[in-house]
This record gives structure tokens, C-alpha cells and sequence, in this order.
């Protein structure tokens, strides 16, 4: 599978695990293999988008294009050529 590149876009709030990064770029084949380099990249990553067991946490949403990676099969579907992979965190209150 041939490597794309990718841009990763974060929101505001879990940006300081990136040292305050709110857009990154990588060249990847799948959406686990980005994932796995933005965690690679920026280790404090990996505690704000999975559990422990490996299941993304429920209160960050992560976006591949306009698909909730949620309700994709698993994260080895390739990448199209400049895709954009957007990670927000959940905000409540009331």
C-alpha cells in the first residue's frame, strides 16, 4: 500500500499534547498507520484518543473526511492522496 500524505487537524483543547500543534502532516497508508505516527510523534496522544484495551475513548471524536471512524469496520482502510483526519475533543456542561 502506498504512503499519502495526510493532514491531521486538532481542536484547541487536546492540542497541548502536541505542544500547542493544531495542524500536523503525515505521510501514511492507512488511517491506524497515521494514528499510530501522530502517537509515535506526541506519546500523550495515545492517553487522550484510546483506553488502555485499545478502544477509542467515547469522549474524543475523530473524523476521517466527513466518517466517524466510530463506525468504520477497523482503522486499516487506506488513505486517499491529501485527506484530512480531524480529532475533537467532547466538550459538556451545562
Amino acid at each position: 500500500m502506498e504512503k499519502v500524505q495526510v493532514t491531521v487537524c486538532l481542536s484547541q483543547l487536546i492540542a497541548h499534547a502536541t505542544g500547542g500543534k493544531t495542524r500536523m502532516y503525515f505521510k501514511a497508508a492507512t488511517l491506524k498507520d497515521c494514528l499510530g505516527q501522530l502517537q509515535q510523534a506526541h506519546p500523550l496522544m495515545k492517553v487522550h484518543l484510546f483506553e488502555e484495551d485499545g478502544r477509542q475513548r467515547p469522549h474524543v471524536l475523530i473524523y476521517y473526511g466527513k466518517q466517524d471512524i466510530r463506525w468504520l469496520p477497523n482503522l486499516d482502510i487506506p488513505l486517499e492522496p491529501d485527506s484530512e483526519i480531524t480529532i475533537l475533543q467532547a466538550v459538556s456542561g451545562g
